[in-house]
């Protein structure tokens, strides 16, 4: 009972720090759940992109672009995207990778694959 009261109070603590509040909700319980999933989503694909920290000029920036177009990632018969390349192409590949992993259930990146 005591690991009950421990836990019940530490998410409750948690939940005071941060978060979103669910108590005048518009919408179901489910797109409340998306909304929660989509800015947690945003957030961490912030932080983890190589964009953020490196503006890309506009050759690179229409590389990328016309790979994404070759990529056809708005088929509905694509599930599966592999991107490899040299080391010359490493900041393209991150690029890449960044852009569209939000749009994959899971994902995957091998910086050095030799290794």
């Amino acid at each position: 009972m005591d690991k009950v009261l421990m836990w019940r109070n530490a998410l409750k603590e948690a939940a005071n720090m941060s978060g979103f509040d669910n108590s005048k909700r518009t919408g179901t319980e489910a797109d409340f759940i998306e909304k929660v999933a989509e800015d947690v989503l945003t957030k961490l694909n912030r932080t983890s992109s190589s964009s953020d920290s490196v503006e890309l000029d506009a050759f690179r920036l229409r590389q990328i672009e016309e790979i994404e177009s070759l990529l056809c990632i708005d088929s509905p018969g694509v599930c599966t995207v592999g991107i490899w390349g040299k080391n010359s192409l490493r900041s393209l590949d991150d690029e890449l990778f960044h852009r569209l992993s939000c749009q994959f259930e899971a994902t995957c990146f091998l910086a050095n694959v030799k290794e």
